[in-house]
């Protein structure tokens, strides 16, 4: 229905279109590196992911790849390579999951707002469904709300598409820093999913405009609560000493994610 949320969504994604996400990115080579920790604070893990503008003539010359990462009881070493236009109105999201068995699962969105869903282990079966103007894929979070801020739009209503092929209605607000130990003037905001499964989170941006640490909460699991912070690759490197080559060299990233996808 109409709601001055989703009208705000509307807006804040068209502007992203209109300026495109070669304008957006900064650093052609720019690596986001977090560490996870759990909610005891220990560090479990690490994502890591490249999101560049080619510059070739390909019209897909957005390409992002990530890896994420994690050790203990139920290891997970999850890869993702996406290859979107400057519009985001066409692209391709390839996720695979390393463990006993794998899995992996493809999303590919057509000019006609189409998009389509492929799981590994069920070939013959795709999933098809339209989008709207108010969705935006996940990995473009950290764009989106910079210009939410860039907007000054206090809260908006976003359909997330997830890597698995979700979507997900978001809302999204400013907010003061509930971290007493965070700066007040550093930019604030909180998503919840609009499930009433009492899951949320709270990311902080820094002066630049980038997400510097993100919490996941459950207000029914204290143990279901992680923490991202950004990080040096040679710090995680020495963390992870059985990843270093693909947190150290950006181009031994990109190699094992064309191989492995």
């Amino acid at each position: 229905t109409d709601s001055p949320l989703i009208e705000a969504a509307s807006t804040v994604i068209a502007q992203m279109k209109d300026k495109g996400l070669a304008g957006l990115l900064d650093n052609k080579n720019r690596q986001s590196l977090f560490l996870i920790r759990d909610s005891r604070k220990r560090i479990i893990g690490f994502t890591t992911d490249i999101l560049i503008d080619t510059g070739g003539t390909s019209e897909l010359n957005i390409e992002a790849m990530g890896l994420y990462y994690t050790r203990g009881l139920f290891p997970r070493e999850e890869m993702t390579s996406f290859q979107s236009d400057n519009r985001f109105d066409r692209f391709t999201w390839k996720t695979e999951s390393v463990a006993a068995e794998r899995s992996g699962v493809e999303i590919a969105l057509k000019d006609d707002g189409l998009l389509t869903i492929t799981k590994s282990h069920e070939p013959d079966r795709e999933i098809s469904y339209h989008t709207g103007n108010t969705a935006v894929p996940e990995i473009l979070l950290e764009q989106l709300l910079a210009q939410i801020i860039n907007s000054d739009i206090q809260e908006t209503l976003v359909d997330v598409i997830t890597s698995n092929g979700r979507i997900i209605p978001t809302h999204i607000y400013r907010i003061k820093p509930e971290d007493t130990a965070t700066e007040q003037n550093v930019p604030a905001i909180k998503l919840t999913p609009v499930s009433g499964r009492g899951f949320y989170q709270l990311i902080y941006l820094d002066s630049q405009k980038k997400i510097s640490r993100t919490e996941q909460q459950s207000l029914e699991r204290i143990e279901d609560r992680y923490y991202f912070d950004r990080t040096e690759p040679e710090d995680a490197a020495r963390l992870f000493p059985e990843r270093s080559e693909f947190i150290l060299q950006r181009d031994k990233l990109r190699q094992y994610l064309d191989k492995m996808i």
